[in-house]
């Protein structure tokens, strides 16, 4: 039993069966004064408090680090007590043909000739680990994997772990990612992808995984078409029966990026074909969406209009093939014969011409998926229902400050350059997301807050609705990053990785931004210097004619 906790229930003062405070300081004489040193965070402002949460998010990294090194060094504690034991109860040596083919053949069968010696080490580690962490086997043995990751495959990654650079989950990303990069590339993965991490300030889970998957692209090209013919294998759907919530089951499935962007591509067209006072929410409609599929190829609408369509219709049924049907041929019909707007799939792809072209494998990026290989960059182009927009200098050029929204060009620009949403830490897609104006555009005064190219980015609803009625502020610096400012006078990047650290063509359609006039009057004082001295240069020659 753990130390300071009592064996029988004391007879507290709170109600039969319940616990009154004091019998809880009795409990834990120990926790309950840890508890209240954390007491008078309650008196404490918000800068303090954001203060507190970037210390603990710091702190929980490096105690993850910790643990991880842990687990790895107590399986290899228990992986040589193994061998030892192994070498305990065998010579090494086989006396007899007969003895060396029967292990011959046990190894060919698959069995392991170890196994009448008990568990293995990993399998003694996973249980000493899942004992502690009290978590199962499965995880016990993910935790291990991870902590053998940190002590030698991606040590410099490992290292901005321990010092709180990035969290868990990333390191976790930058662990899958890289599986199936050869030993011989790892070492400058790890480096590259280290160095951006020093190099940055903090990326959002979905610009920090396209940063790790360019670095593996640009290193080790062919692991990522090695981890597109792994996720072909490997795809699959399971339906289980919740745990936890009674009547409810769960569909899980591992697919290619692309085959499971244009399942979230359909199910999201589906849910938003049907009127706008259908009652259910998005999430609702994408479940019957992903039946309707199944089953009627149609989501049908529960708007009152069509529910009392198809109250009509299934008292006075009507043919589908009736020419008298005010039905459109391209418009959707569900059994219930409420009529809906035709359902599109969309997807985003951004990738350079050359790769279209086939001049090179740069990869491409999925609005949804992420890095994707330059072979399926390809093969999406040469679908039936691709449509193209370039992006062209002189596109990026013209101007159009004096309206509010931005043409097809700098509207995909912005997206294209960003990837996401803006906002710190937020993964929402950037062709999901509104074309926010950094500097607020002037409806009276157009001039100000123009609608150009370096004055717009993408902004999750969400967010955006919290730059424009709360206290947050933002600006744009000269090099495209966006920096937000909280009401409690933080200031956070929101796009350290951005389209164009993806994508280098990107940051060349656009004009660069003019100097400083300080900048140009420094540049002045350099020109003067190189004068003086080419003038200097000359005298002297003149002074010293060969041979001198």
């Amino acid at each position: 039993m753990t130390s300071g906790m009592a064996s029988a229930q004391p007879a507290g003062t709170a109600g039969e069966g319940g616990l009154s405070w004091q019998d809880l300081v009795e409990l834990q004489p120990f926790t309950v004064p840890v508890a209240e040193r954390y007491w008078g965070d309650e008196e404490l402002d918000a800068g303090d408090l954001t203060e507190i949460l970037a210390h603990c998010a710091a702190t929980r990294a490096t105690a993850w680090y910790r643990m991880l090194q842990a687990a790895s060094l107590l399986y290899e504690d228990y992986e040589e007590s193994h061998h030892r034991q192994m070498a305990e109860h065998t010579s090494g040596e086989m006396d007899s043909i007969e003895a060396f083919e029967a292990a011959v053949t046990a190894a060919r069968c698959g069995e392991d000739p170890r196994a009448r010696y008990g568990p293995d080490g990993l399998e003694q580690a996973i249980a000493h680990v899942g004992a502690v962490l009290c978590v199962p086997p499965a995880v016990a043995r993910e935790v291990i994997t991870l902590g053998d990751a940190l002590r030698y495959r991606v040590p410099l990654t490992a290292a901005t772990l321990a010092q709180g650079r990035i969290d868990e989950q990333r390191f976790r990303i930058v662990v899958a990612r890289t599986r199936l990069v050869t030993p011989e590339s790892i070492e400058q993965v790890d480096a590259r992808i280290a160095e951006q991490i020093y190099a940055r300030d903090q990326m959002s889970v979905k610009r920090f995984t396209t940063m790790v998957d360019k670095t593996v692209a640009v290193v080790d090209p062919d692991a990522v078409k090695r981890r597109r013919a792994h996720a072909k294998a490997e795809r699959k759907v399971t339906v289980t029966q919740d745990r936890f919530v009674p009547g409810q089951s769960r569909i899980t499935a591992s697919l290619p990026d692309v085959d499971a962007a244009l399942v979230d591509a359909r199910l999201t067209a589906m849910a938003e074909s049907v009127h706008a006072e259908d009652p259910r929410s998005l999430a609702q409609r994408r479940s019957d969406a992903l039946i309707a599929s199944s089953v009627h190829q149609q989501l049908r609408c529960l708007c009152p209009q069509c529910v009392a369509a198809a109250e009509v219709a299934v008292s006075e049924p009507t043919p589908l093939t009736d020419p008298d049907t005010s039905v459109e041929p391209d418009a959707g019909v569900d059994p219930a014969g409420s009529t809906v707007p035709a359902v599109g799939v969309v997807i985003h792809v951004i990738a350079n011409q050359s790769t279209l072209d086939g001049d090179d494998d740069e990869p491409g990026f999925t609005d949804d998926g992420g890095v994707i290989d330059a072979d399926t960059v390809r093969e999406l182009a040469m679908q039936e229902f691709t449509r193209t927009t370039a992006i062209t200098r002189e596109m990026m050029q013209r101007s159009a400050r004096m309206r509010y929204r931005p043409g097809k060009q700098k509207t995909a620009y912005a997206f294209a350059a960003d990837l996401c949403c803006t906002w710190p830490g937020c993964n929402n897609r950037a062709w999901s997301s509104d074309v926010d104006h950094t500097e607020p555009y002037d409806h009276g005064h157009p001039e100000r807050g123009p609608t150009e190219w370096w004055n717009l980015k993408p902004l999750c609803r969400l967010h955006h609705r919290m730059k424009t009625f709360t206290g947050w502020r933002d600006f744009t610096d000269e090099f495209g990053r966006a920096v937000f400012g909280s009401p409690t006078g933080h200031y956070f990047v929101g796009n350290a990785y951005r389209g164009t650290d993806l994508f280098l063509g990107l940051a060349e359609l656009v004009p660069k931004p003019p100097d400083h006039p300080a900048r140009e009057k420094i540049a002045e004082l350099y020109r003067e210097h190189r004068r003086r001295a080419d003038l200097a240069r000359r005298r002297w020659d003149e002074a010293n004619p060969p041979p001198f």
